[in-house]
């Protein structure tokens, strides 16, 4: 085989690989990115382009902040705690 084919031949056992990482993670990530863009649609309207108004009002919801608080001090302390989960994490 030449060194032509053999990287043609690379390439062609690659491409299902890619083709499945692209579809079951690339593909959802940009279509949830792109949706939260979006109104949430109800029974009888259609979603409709809010542009970043859902992020200013995740921006203004303390309860946001808070969760967001909590999850990254569990994710701090969950290396150095062992097995046991701390308290304040479950």
């Amino acid at each position: 085989m030449t060194r032509t084919a053999n990287w043609l031949y690379g390439w062609l056992l690659l491409l299902p690989a890619a083709a499945m990482l692209a579809l079951f993670t690339h593909y959802p990530a940009v279509t949830t990115l792109w949706h939260s863009f979006e109104s949430t649609p109800k029974a009888a309207r259609p979603s409709v382009y809010v542009g970043v108004e859902n992020y200013r009002q995740l921006a203004d919801d303390p309860i946001f902040w808070k969760s967001l608080t909590s999850a990254s001090i569990c994710i701090r302390q969950r290396p150095g705690s062992g097995s046991a989960t701390p308290r304040t994490c479950q």
